[in-house]
């Protein structure tokens, strides 16, 4: 326990103003290099990811189920992971074909964990057994709980989630293999307990901050296409952020999340 406290304060200490300052360097500087191959070579996945969103909107009966959402951003959302993570491979269309495997246990992981999570909070609102003021209570609650771990309703928030950020990032950093996905969804766990705090708050204020965004948007009459577009651009922003902290608590702390087995 007194393990995870030192790593709460040291992730935390990232808020002083010298280190915020590198941190900040760092990130601009991968932000940047993050967009630049994103649109290189992920160009396509943007516009699709655009083009299948206005198609929902005009079109309403397109959107069939849940999981529709998350077909509409993937593709975009994986291209991003890819040009945002470290790697000594060069980024080419080659590098990005190479992890198409992981993209889809990533893609599979996500959509079975967002439809158990939308059941269960489902489910918390409408247990036979509890009354209203006691299962709304519980509900918020359990969301609370789990504010950093399982994250949203909304399929964008879940994409921008620590959890989701880190385990796709372990998962990259994996062989391709079944055991080795299964190992990384579980040092994702570690690495969020681990540095709930800074998580937590980062994580509150990137949400508050596109909240703010949306409804400016809403506010000025902004069409809800560009609105959606507008927030497709901006992903890169808090995967690069949680990524730069994952790179950095991976040098950190390499052994307390790979242990004795070398990484793959």
């Amino acid at each position: 326990m007194n393990t995870v406290f030192v790593s709460w304060k040291e992730s935390l200490s990232l808020f002083l103003p010298k280190n915020a300052k590198l941190f900040f360097l760092v990130f601009l500087k991968t932000l940047l290099s993050t967009y630049k191959n994103a649109f290189i070579y992920g160009w396509w996945a943007f516009a699709l990811s655009l083009c299948a969103v206005s198609l929902v909107i005009y079109v309403p009966l397109l959107t069939v189920s849940y999981i529709n959402p998350v077909i509409l951003s993937f593709l975009w959302a994986y291209m991003v992971f890819l040009s945002a993570r470290p790697s000594t491979q060069l980024k080419s269309w080659r590098y990005y074909s190479s992890y198409l495997v992981h993209g889809l246990w990533i893609f599979l992981v996500i959509i079975v964990l967002s439809w158990l999570w939308n059941f269960l909070f489902t489910a918390a609102f409408h247990a036979a057994s509890l009354s209203v003021w006691i299962s709304y209570p519980l509900a918020l609650s359990l969301y609370g709980l789990v504010f950093t771990f399982f994250f949203s309703l909304d399929f964008y928030l879940w994409i921008i989630s620590p959890w989701t950020i880190f385990f796709s990032l372990f998962v990259f950093d994996s062989l391709r293999s079944f055991p080795r996905f299964m190992l990384s969804m579980w040092r994702s766990l570690k690495m969020v307990l681990s540095n709930y705090p800074f998580c937590f708050i980062l994580y509150a204020v990137i949400r508050v901050g596109l909240w703010g965004l949306g409804v400016l948007l809403k506010m000025i009459g902004m069409p809800l296409v560009v609105t959606n577009g507008i927030m497709l651009l901006l992903l890169p922003i808090p995967i690069v952020l949680f990524t730069c902290f994952y790179t950095k608590r991976l040098h950190d702390q390499f052994g307390f999340y790979f242990s004795t087995t070398p990484r793959s």
